[in-house]
């Protein structure tokens, strides 16, 4: 855009305005207006306005002309079909604990009760994103417009949970969020989600195993030892060539010597006429 044009425009940058601000906010026109709205309520609204002050104005404004000058938390609640802060924390504890029947139970309260599934996802991730910024920075300072309820329970979570369970959460319902969109059984797909998420906290990754193997070597006595070095196994043409040892001797083979079998000597017989020389050539005899 040419440098006139954009002299003569002028320039909005819209942002999401922050939930602890619209809640002032909110507070100031409820009590000029002689409205009493629970600090629940208000913080509520704040979630489902989404960073929006006009939205947030509007559902005050519808607020007052359903329900008087008195607006609680269970009123937005079922404006919006949010969840409590309260069944977010107890659906996150559970899937913290692994406890899959209080997971399904709580999970079919809120269904009955026609809660957004879609929305209850969103407030899940937002919880647990909570989490991962508290176990990364170890600080509170991106942490507002949280009850002390929520606080307690996010330090309490850091402590036992690392950050590579944190971020699997945070993988597990991302991935349920983009498949409930297509799914035909809605419910189905987010009881399939959110077990799987909790089961993903007994999983660990390939760094972690080798790190643990890479452990308990170097802790195993035989890492210590020297390696003993192994003999190379002869060839047929080196066994060929290689001389015998002699035995000693109380192992050695006793070479007895096989007897022998004798002929019996056979008579010969002598004639007459041979006695007769042998008379004349001796005749000492």
């Amino acid at each position: 855009v040419l440098p006139t044009i954009l002299s003569r425009c002028q320039r909005f940058d819209l942002r999401r305005i922050a939930s602890p601000q619209i809640v002032s906010q909110l507070k100031k026109i409820a009590d000029a207006e002689g409205i009493k709205v629970e600090e629940a309520a208000l913080q509520a609204i704040a979630r489902g306005a989404d960073g929006g002050m006009r939205d947030a104005q509007s559902t005050l404004d519808q607020l007052i002309s359903f329900c008087g000058d008195q607006v609680e938390e269970k009123d937005v609640l079922s404006m919006f079909g949010l969840t409590s802060r309260d069944q977010i924390l107890r659906l996150s504890e559970a899937m913290i604990q692994r406890d899959n029947l209080t997971l399904l139970n709580e999970l079919n309260a809120l269904i009955q009760n026609g809660k957004d599934l879609g929305r209850l996802l969103s407030d899940l991730q937002e919880y647990f994103r909570h989490l991962m910024i508290l176990k990364v920075s170890n600080s509170t300072d991106q942490l507002e417009g949280l009850s002390e309820a929520e606080m307690e329970a996010l330090f309490r979570h850091a402590k036992g949970l690392s950050d590579h369970q944190i971020l699997r959460l945070l993988e597990a319902l991302s991935e349920t969020d983009y498949r409930l969109r297509e799914a035909s059984a809605k419910r189905i797909a987010v009881e399939i989600g959110l077990i799987k998420a909790s089961e993903s906290l007994a999983s660990k990754s390939i760094d972690e195993v080798i790190r643990t193997l890479k452990d308990l070597k170097q802790q195993s006595p035989e890492a210590t030892q020297a390696p003993v070095p192994r003999q190379p196994i002869p060839s047929a043409k080196q066994k060929e060539h290689q001389p015998t040892k002699p035995l000693p001797i109380d192992k050695a083979p006793l070479n007895k010597p096989k007897p022998t079998q004798q002929t019996p000597a056979t008579p010969k017989s002598v004639s007459q006429q041979e006695v007769a020389v042998k008379e004349e050539l001796n005749p000492s005899n």
